[in-house]
């Protein structure tokens, strides 16, 4: 895959990572409980379902474009260093 390519989906990504979160904001608002876990469950699994199906695989051969992990090591940062 292009790295062009590559670049536009990770945008796309970020911008659909954006669109999630407001929309699961807008449901936590909910006052069904039980209407309000179903949507967040469902959202929980298309947030899983978009980074294992999209995000991993594009990110093979161009690990340093991960919004998250730009060094490519695909591991959070150690935040004791920080304490």
């Amino acid at each position: 895959m292009k790295r062009e390519t590559v670049e536009k989906i990770i945008g796309a990504m970020k911008e659909t990572d954006r669109a999630v979160d407001q929309l699961a904001t807008f449901i936590r608002e909910i006052e069904d409980e039980v209407e309000r876990k179903r949507m967040l469950r469902f959202i929980g699994g298309l947030i899983v379902d978009l980074y294992t199906q999209i995000t991993r695989p594009v990110l093979k051969d161009y690990p340093e474009l991960h919004p998250d992990f730009p060094n490519g090591d695909f591991r959070w940062p150690d935040q004791s260093a920080k304490a």
